[in-house]
């Protein structure tokens, strides 16, 4: 864990945290920063103290690699993903597995929390988006569309869309009320989508993506579509990495 990133990062770590016998795939900080989540291919979640690095809990459940955690926005409750299928919700305090959510058929790899607090959603290898109620543990309805495995998700702040970004070089934004998919942004040619995200109004979609080919969603007021899309082709067809893209929602 770091702090004042301004100065050298070396001298900024403030805590670090060892434990896990795999690669940790995910970490994420509780609401009031007093806990960080981690998660790794060692098939355990490990809770800890943000302040100091010490061990709060190490949870077991999955029997497979877990991929991805995150809190909800209140903090009491916590979600975990796995190569075994499943989603997971836990409550934080006691630590206690509430729902084990099975409907995936091969590894999920995004969990995400509703701001509103009601629904989950998660997304995986088998190229669907799932959408659950927190409350009862039940899929309230999967969505189709992606043609390879989804990678990421995200919730915009007023619970009204779900994004989704997949190795098939597309992100989906799909209405939660609706149920439906209100329109497909094309990030590139042989371009795999690891992370979308929608700012705090939810009026924009940041997305990272790696390949070689990407079209990049400019960030203005223009209507026009073509407007708004260019072109960036590596030279050579070289690796591109973490390439940022924003997308205005609606356009």
């Amino acid at each position: 864990m770091w702090q004042d990133l301004s100065k050298d990062i070396i001298d900024a770590r403030v805590t670090y945290f060892s434990g896990h016998k795999g690669e940790v795939n995910c970490c994420a900080f509780s609401p009031d920063c007093h806990l960080v989540l981690t998660c790794s291919d060692d098939g355990c979640l490990y809770l800890w103290k943000a302040s100091n690095g010490k061990l709060v809990a190490k949870i077991r459940g999955h029997t497979g690699p877990v991929k991805c955690c995150t809190f909800s926005k209140d903090g009491c409750l916590f979600a975990s993903v796995s190569h075994d299928c499943t989603a997971r919700v836990w409550r934080t305090s006691p630590i206690q597995c509430i729902h084990i959510l099975t409907g995936h058929l091969r590894s999920v790899e995004t969990v995400t929390f509703s701001p509103d607090g009601r629904n989950l959603v998660s997304g995986g290898w088998d190229n669907t988006v799932l959408l659950w109620d927190i409350k009862t543990g039940i899929k309230v309805r999967q969505f189709n569309g992606h043609s390879a495995a989804v990678q990421s998700s995200a919730i915009s702040t007023d619970s009204q869309y779900l994004a989704s970004g997949s190795w098939d070089g597309s992100v989906r934004v799909w209405s939660s009320q609706r149920h439906e998919c209100v329109f497909v942004l094309v990030v590139g040619e042989r371009v795999w989508v690891r992370r979308v995200t929608f700012c705090g109004n939810g009026s924009l979609l940041a997305t990272t993506a790696e390949g070689v080919k990407l079209d990049l969603g400019e960030e203005d007021d223009s209507d026009d579509e073509d407007e708004n899309k260019k072109r960036l082709e590596r030279h050579n067809k070289l690796k591109v990495t973490h390439c940022k893209l924003i997308w205005k929602v609606g356009s």
